[in-house]
């Protein structure tokens, strides 16, 4: 599991903007997506023009809730995954509240997610959880580097998104200099899918006002 995790994760995007011999970015990240992006600004704060996060999330700030974390979340996803593959973990977003909206209000794009995850590499897919999620750090703990950061930055995110969320962008609010919270109703953890039209609107509006 070596190339796996988020010191990986966060070379990788080096990597690639490297490749392609790209010097500065504007990085636009969802989910997993946006807490390597925001790691990505804290280590290369040079490289970024712009950030924008959609539900972005936090790890746990306390053993206690990195315990629960671990246990009622990301070890049950392993466990589904690792009996039923990309069913185990169909089942397992079918049941989660910040996927609720999703099925609810947009059943066409919910299916088409669904399939997506049905044929993920398993081992791919169990490497990141063991890794990557399994242990994500407290952004509690990067608060002097936060308030460094000089880009532009846009957090959107759901009001039925996992609990979590909703602190960590507040959060972010208050210590980001600048930044700028879009809360988006009756919307769980896919933003730019469940409210796209909006989102693409609010993110045009912020890359056209960081150039």
């Amino acid at each position: 599991m070596a190339m796996y995790g988020q010191s990986q994760a966060t070379a990788d995007v080096a990597a690639v903007l490297d490749h392609l011999n790209i010097t500065q970015a504007h990085l636009v990240g969802t989910s997993m997506g946006s807490f390597t992006s925001l790691d990505f600004v804290l280590e290369h704060p040079e490289r970024v023009l712009s950030l924008t996060l959609v539900g972005n999330s936090s790890g746990p700030r306390t053993e206690d809730e990195r315990e629960r974390y671990r246990r009622d979340w990301i070890g049950h996803e392993i466990g589904e995954r690792e009996r039923f593959g990309g069913r185990g973990a169909v089942a397992v977003l079918e049941r989660d509240p910040a996927y609720q909206a999703l099925q609810k209000n947009l059943p066409a794009a919910w299916r088409d997610y669904a399939n997506r995850l049905l044929h993920q590499s398993l081992p791919g897919s169990l490497n990141i959880l063991k890794t990557l999620h399994w242990n994500r750090r407290s952004i509690w703990a990067d608060e002097a580097r936060l308030r460094a950061i000089s880009c532009p930055v846009l957090l959107a995110h759901g009001d039925e998104d996992y609990y979590l969320v909703g602190e960590t962008n507040r959060f972010l609010e208050q210590v980001v200099p600048g930044a700028r919270r879009t809360l988006f109703e009756s919307t769980g953890h896919l933003v730019n899918i469940e409210r796209a039209n909006h989102f693409n609107r609010l993110l045009e509006d912020h890359l056209r006002s960081s150039e």
